[in-house]
């Protein structure tokens, strides 16, 4: 896959409702702690502080892990795994996706913020190592936003998902 594309998935945030998950660990779920499976068939209410704003179609949690009113992506026929759930009666998925659990992370290239221990705070510019990546995946060394290939992005952006943007990162 000599000419493949990544993007990182996420999303507006500014002006629209955010899912309020109630007793639902979903810090748990992002770190990998807990099976997203636990959201299966849930029904949930948007956060009521929020009763101003518009409900989104792409509420992602952080980035960790996506989630899209399924009614927009359910003919696109996506070859991911996703977990259903409710907000407010409207269908929700919460797409599954690994952590891959080698270094792919092109540090010296990549532009990111450190904390002293060497952890990373933030980054700016994601730079991939060449490998043989699976369609949708977090990484380890940040596993805090989920990537798609160039197949899974082009589906995603044929969806009318509004809310949704992608950052095509560099390949090496």
């Amino acid at each position: 896959m000599l000419n493949m594309k990544i993007f990182k998935l996420y999303n507006i945030v500014n002006g629209y409702k955010t899912i309020d998950f109630g007793e639902i660990n979903i810090t748990s779920i992002s770190k990998g702690e807990i099976d997203i499976e636990c959201l299966s068939n849930s029904n949930l209410n948007w956060k009521k502080t929020e009763d101003d704003l518009i409900p989104s179609d792409s509420p992602f949690f952080i980035g960790a892990f996506p989630i899209f009113e399924y009614s927009k992506i359910e003919k696109l026929n996506i070859p991911i795994d996703f977990v259903h759930f409710f907000v407010e009666n409207v269908d929700f998925v919460a797409i599954k996706s690994n952590i891959i659990e080698i270094n792919v992370l092109n540090r010296d290239k990549s532009i990111m913020k450190l904390f002293k221990s060497g952890k990373i705070m933030s980054i700016n510019k994601y730079v991939f190592n060449k490998y043989n990546y699976p369609p949708i995946f977090r990484i380890k060394e940040y596993p805090l936003f989920t990537f798609v290939n160039e197949e899974i992005a082009e589906l995603l952006k044929n969806s009318n998902l509004k809310q949704i943007k992608f950052e095509e990162c560099e390949v090496i």
